[in-house]
């Protein structure tokens, strides 16, 4: 059953507030001090705390897994609705052309594939869809093609399981597991000696558009804590998961008759 804008989470939603300034954000984050990087978190926290911002993440939400349903387009770099070319085939085919199959395996390279494109293609243009409602903060919709890849991918992932480990045991987001900063130096494939600058910039980055929330080093917390930012799990919950299940049973091939898109 598909979400609706009245079922579709709130993440980290705070009183109502008027008269936020909107963020911006450098165009050259890697120059960012780190005095600079840390003021600019709780900025970026408060506005998407927003009542008015949370619902334009919940609308995008809803607008991106009818994009993508819709089978008709494949967004620009920047979230664009783009052309008029379906945004995933799989083995040069169109879903709904592909060759019919029950070799387990190579259903599951599909599922895998096309998992990997539902969050590329649908997190780009549900960012792109926030940034033309001026529901980003300023400046962030450079950084969509950057936030969307196959690392960022596998650390949304990371950071969803998390969340759903804590709404089990009846948590507190903030107290979710969290991916530490000294953990992204491998995952990235940085040097253990790469400039802290460069890590800083990547998670002012992924926060500016909601798929991360960070919190710095304070007091006794010696690291930097990265978990699912309100995009991610409105996006996890209202795009991704629903657009994977319905796509899915194409994966046979050559079993739904009923072509897709327009």
């Amino acid at each position: 059953m598909f979400l609706t804008l009245g079922n579709l989470p709130t993440v980290g939603a705070g009183a109502a507030m008027t008269g936020v300034k909107r963020p911006k954000i450098p165009r050259h984050l890697y120059s960012v001090k780190s005095k600079d990087a840390k003021a600019l978190i709780p900025e970026i926290k408060e506005w998407f705390s927003q009542p008015k911002i949370q619902e334009e993440i919940s609308k995008s939400a809803l607008h991106t897994r009818d994009y993508l349903i819709d089978y008709n387009n494949t967004p620009t770099e920047h979230g664009g609705i783009g052309d008029t070319v379906p945004w995933v085939h799989l083995e040069d085919r169109r879903l709904d052309e592909l060759l019919p199959t029950t070799d387990t395996a190579w259903i599951d390279l599909r599922v895998s594939a096309l998992r990997l494109k539902t969050f590329a293609e649908g997190a780009c243009r549900m960012m792109g869809r926030l940034n033309e409602m001026d529901a980003l903060p300023e400046g962030a919709h450079t950084y969509i093609d950057a936030s969307t890849n196959l690392i960022e991918c596998c650390i949304h992932e990371k950071v969803m399981r998390s969340y759903f480990e804590a709404k089990a045991a009846n948590k507190d987001q903030s107290e979710a597991s969290s991916i530490k900063l000294k953990q992204l130096v491998p995952t990235y494939l940085y040097k253990p000696s790469s400039p802290q600058a460069v890590l800083r910039a990547k998670i002012v980055q992924m926060m500016s558009v909601g798929l991360w929330v960070a919190d710095p080093p304070q007091g006794k917390k010696v690291a930097w804590e990265i978990r699912a930012g309100p995009v991610a799990v409105a996006f996890h919950l209202g795009v991704f998961a629903p657009v994977v299940q319905h796509f899915q049973p194409y994966l046979t091939g050559g079993k739904i008759n009923q072509s897709l898109g327009g």
